[in-house]
């Protein structure tokens, strides 16, 4: 599933070329991704809007249009945001087609699993899309302080690879990540949330969340599978992982093969010299 960084590095690549484009047609041909209304009504309700900005909330695209509505999108595993040449064929996977007012580009939406979700409603009313309301901090952001951090983990009696995950304390961060960073901190997966104290480490770990994630859109996002950005571009900070994915190798930093274990319902690999269990 894309990430943070995949869904930042989506609206980069989508923000210069959608922004001050107007919907002229849509064609939808799977149902079922269309979460507000039915797949006619959003049709009408999309034709003849102009972008006027495009944002992210953590891993949901939001695309605002000058009628005050939000189409909010969700890549969920196999979703991708695509500007597409017109004459270009039309893929098995493509279910939503949003034909602008450009005379070579038109915006695709491809998705193999059909998990993801596309949602268009009031931008004042976004509460009420389930998941986005309940968001918690962006990693990236200002207010998302190594204090903020500190009192959120000190309340928490979740494994910190499960506190990593959690959408409502902090927005963005996947499996791919979560391993990165807790590598870089130097924790274990299964440490216990609460019993992480010493105000060094803290400042590890939240140094390493927003230094991974920065390099993560730096270098375009990981294409472990077929993620690729809004110009079908592979992203390759997979090159620079240390550990997600290399169960079996040896850690970068010791030689210590490296081991996997299941947290939080997800597999998760580790150094077991490096990282510490708290």
């Amino acid at each position: 599933m894309p990430e943070l960084p995949e869904v930042e590095t989506v609206c980069r690549s989508l923000r210069p070329f959608l922004v001050g484009k107007t919907v002229e047609k849509c064609e939808v041909k799977e149902e079922k991704l269309i979460k507000s209304s039915t797949a006619a009504k959003f049709v009408q309700d999309i034709c003849g809007s102009t972008f006027t900005a495009v944002n992210r909330r953590g891993k949901y695209i939001l695309l605002e249009t000058d009628k005050g509505e939000t189409l909010v999108v969700h890549l969920r595993m196999t979703g991708k945001l695509l500007i597409s040449d017109k004459t270009e064929k039309v893929g098995k996977h493509t279910h939503v087609r949003f034909i602008l007012n450009d005379d070579q580009k038109e915006l695709r939406y491809d998705d193999t699993r059909k998990f993801g979700i596309l949602y268009l409603g009031d931008r004042q009313k976004l509460s009420e899309l389930n998941g986005l309301a309940s968001l918690g901090y962006e990693p990236l952001s200002e207010e998302f302080t190594p204090q903020v951090l500190a009192e959120m983990m000190r309340k928490c009696q979740k494994k910190i690879k499960a506190f990593l995950l959690d959408q409502t304390k902090i927005a963005g961060i996947g499996n791919i990540y979560a391993d990165e960073i807790l590598f870089q901190a130097k924790i274990h997966p299964e440490s216990v949330t609460k019993n992480i104290t010493d105000e060094k480490v803290i400042t590890a770990l939240h140094f390493a969340i927003r230094d991974r994630l920065s390099q993560g859109i730096k270098y375009g996002g990981s294409s472990i599978k077929d993620y690729v950005n809004s110009f079908g571009e592979s992203g390759s900070f997979q090159k620079m992982h240390k550990v997600y994915g290399k169960y079996g190798e040896a850690c970068s930093e010791c030689g210590t093969i490296l081991e996997k274990i299941t947290s939080a319902g997800r597999t998760s690999t580790y150094c077991p010299h490096c990282q510490k269990k708290y």
